[in-house]
This record gives C-alpha cells, sequence and structure tokens, in this order.
C-alpha cells in the first residue's frame, strides 16, 4: 500500500471513528482492510489466466466494512482480538 492511499484510509476511518462509527480503533480497522485486500489481492493473481472472480473482492470489501462499521445506533462496545474481526458470510439479498 501506497503511503499516500495508507495516509487517505487512516483520515477516512478517523473521521468514522470521530462520528461513532467503528467499531474498533481506527489504526486496527486499517491493519484488517489492508491485510484483506492484500489476502484477496494475492488470491486473485493465483487464479489461472481468465479463472478469476473479481467479486470475490468486492464481496470481501463489504464484509470486512460492514463487520467493521457500528450500528445505526451507534459506537458499540470495541472489540479485541483476531476473532471479532474475521469477516461473517455475506448475508445480501439473492437476485
Amino acid at each position: 500500500m501506497t503511503a499516500v492511499a495508507e495516509r487517505q484510509l487512516r483520515s477516512l476511518l478517523e473521521r468514522l471513528d470521530g462520528d461513532g462509527l467503528l467499531r474498533t480503533t481506527p489504526e486496527a480497522a486499517a491493519q484488517q482492510i489492508v491485510a484483506a485486500n492484500v489476502g484477496v489481492t494475492l488470491q486473485l493473481i493465483a487464479q489461472p489466466e481468465g479463472c478469476a472472480d473479481l467479486e470475490q473482492s468486492r464481496t470481501l470489501r463489504e464484509t470486512v466494512l460492514a463487520d467493521r462499521a457500528a450500528g445505526p445506533c451507534g459506537r458499540r462496545k470495541r472489540e479485541r482480538g483476531p476473532a471479532h474481526w474475521l469477516p461473517r458470510p455475506p448475508t445480501w439479498p439473492k437476485h
């Protein structure tokens, strides 16, 4: 991740935290988002040519962001430890 992109991500997460919309610290959320992003990128690169499912990237992004965001009632208790940030399976409606 470039230094510029990292600053932009941290700035966004700090604003969300200031509004009470994060379930963890901005630093922890940034680390988790970057780790997920790197992981899905490497997985997609490893796929045979023409077989990469680019929808995986969107699905993982939405899952990680939804898991780190507080609910509509505001900030939830901050959670610690890796078990609390592992992505849950998506629950989007089927089309």
